[in-house]
């Protein structure tokens, strides 16, 4: 489901300026989210992709723009690969990135662990932060990410969440969004929501 309006300006900006471009068990998702320096999303998203195309669910899925419209529709047969991009480009373990990003553990009270990568400010890259809560069975629960994007033309900055629950010792996904803002030269501001729910 496209963005009103905006979707071709959108769909030629992307190709003109790029941005850039749950597990089977506990000891799966350590030895998953270990794989590079940081946290293997790419890898992760893969999987989910994996699940989702054998599973085949339902998603609802609404899109709201500037405040003022708002869309929603139930889907089936989604293209995921295609749906879960934006977080699988969330690669921070490229070679160009080495050594780009702090790292933070923090537990919560119900004992959920937040592995926060927070970008250093001398180094290059448009992923600003990228956090992992994993529950106690060591699966993923959350990944959040903040992207933001600056050139002559457009300013872009996207807010991404998702979201998983813990089935049979795997993490699976079950909701996610992705909230930002395009700024043009050309155009208005666009102020975009999309939340998608999977069932």
């Amino acid at each position: 489901m496209a963005l009103p309006k905006y979707s071709l300006f959108i769909s030629i900006l992307a190709s003109i300026f790029s941005l850039n471009a749950c597990q089977n068990n506990a000891d799966q998702a350590h030895k998953q989210g270990a794989t590079g320096q940081y946290f293997n999303v790419a890898a992760f998203i893969q999987d989910q992709v994996n699940v989702l195309n054998q599973q085949k669910p339902v998603a609802t899925k609404t899109v709201a723009e500037n405040n003022t419209s708002k869309e929603s529709k139930t889907l089936r047969n989604l293209n995921w690969q295609k749906e879960l991009e934006s977080f699988s480009e969330l690669d921070i373990n490229k070679p160009a990135l080495r050594n780009s990003y702090t790292i933070q553990k923090k537990q919560n009270v119900a004992g959920y662990t937040t592995e926060t990568y927070t970008k250093k400010p001398e180094t290059d890259g448009d992923i600003q932060f990228l956090s992992v809560t994993r529950d106690l069975q060591g699966q993923v629960n959350k990944i959040k990410a903040l992207r933001t994007s600056y050139n002559t033309l457009i300013f872009s900055r996207k807010e991404l969440e998702l979201e998983c629950y813990t089935r049979n010792g795997q993490a699976i996904v079950n909701k996610y969004q992705i909230k930002g803002v395009q700024k043009s030269v050309f155009f208005d501001s666009l102020r975009y929501v999309i939340f998608t729910e999977i069932r």
